[in-house]
């Protein structure tokens, strides 16, 4: 009878363990059936620990770590300005150096008044100085009977043209085939809606590299503020892309003449259509070199 009851309470004991046993099992499930969120909530966690880093890092750099940046970025951007404005005075001069030593000349006004010191006959005296001295006549002709800056002109008209040989050499041969319809004006418009834009072209980039720009003020720069620096460049920039613009419009109303066998036409056909378009970048070109004319004009103060 003992040993029943032994027997009994140890089979109680069993039962009892087994079903803690399967309660401990059912409430284990629930967290071994989500181990995604959980690492979701791992990864949140250390989003959040990396973003505490990057924001201490940033407030790290508001001290005097960002200064420095900025004194080394504005060391940068005045060397790129520096070799800008270099590059750019190189390239004219090469492309001038160029024009000359192929033997296209263009004397100075001195040097006219040095080969005629006494004009008895202006007209004819002009027509053989400009054959024999210069390598477009045509072009020095009209210029010279249209504008009073003749002769020093001649080197800005040349420079509007990027001293393209090729170019001044199809223009001036334009110019005698044109047809004036009778009307001596035409001429001086020809010369106003076209000649005349591309020396003034060749004007502004002159002004803006050599005087505006000049290495007085380019020094200036150098020991000013980055905001001046960073100015600099910009207004450079937005110059050099719109005269880029401009001079390609004046080498598309060339090819399209030259490709043209009814040249004498160029005026009305060539000129008139594409006037506005024309028209409106070069007064973006002048506006621009008026910017940096300003510019240097208050910083030189």
């Amino acid at each position: 009878m003992k040993l029943y009851r032994v027997l009994l309470i140890l089979l109680v004991i069993l039962m009892s363990c087994s079903q803690q046993s399967s309660k401990d099992k059912d409430e284990e499930k629930p967290e071994t059936t989500k181990p995604g969120k959980k690492r979701k909530q791992k990864g949140i966690k250390q989003n959040k620990l990396d973003e505490k880093s990057v924001e201490e890092e940033t407030k790290d750099n508001d001290t005097g770590k960002e200064e420095d940046l900025g004194d080394v970025g504005g060391e940068a951007r005045y060397s790129v300005l520096e070799k800008k404005v270099k590059e750019l005075r190189e390239k004219h001069e090469r492309a001038k150096n160029k024009l000359k030593e192929a033997g296209y000349s263009f004397p100075r006004e001195e040097e006219l008044r040095h080969l005629f010191p006494n004009i008895r006959e202006p007209e004819r005296t002009e027509k053989i100085f400009l054959e024999k001295q210069y390598s477009f006549a045509n072009i020095a002709k009209l210029i010279s009977q249209t504008t009073r800056k003749f002769p020093g002109r001649m080197d800005d008209f040349y420079a509007g043209l990027e001293y393209d040989a090729g170019l001044l050499t199809e223009l001036d041969k334009i110019i005698p085939k044109l047809n004036y319809e009778g009307k001596v004006n035409k001429l001086y418009w020809f010369y106003l809606l076209f000649l005349n834009k591309i020396g003034e072209a060749g004007e502004f980039n002159r002004k803006v590299l050599y005087e505006y720009l000049n290495d007085a003020t380019l020094a200036k720069l150098k020991g000013g503020n980055d905001a001046d620096i960073e100015k600099a460049n910009r207004l450079l920039d937005e110059f050099m892309k719109k005269k880029a613009d401009l001079v390609e419009l004046f080498k598309a109303q060339i090819k399209a003449v030259e490709n043209n066998k009814k040249r004498s036409y160029f005026l009305s056909e060539f000129i008139e259509p594409r006037r506005k378009e024309t028209g409106d970048a070069y007064y973006a070109l002048k506006e621009s070199s008026e910017n940096i004319e300003e510019f240097c004009s208050k910083l030189n103060k």
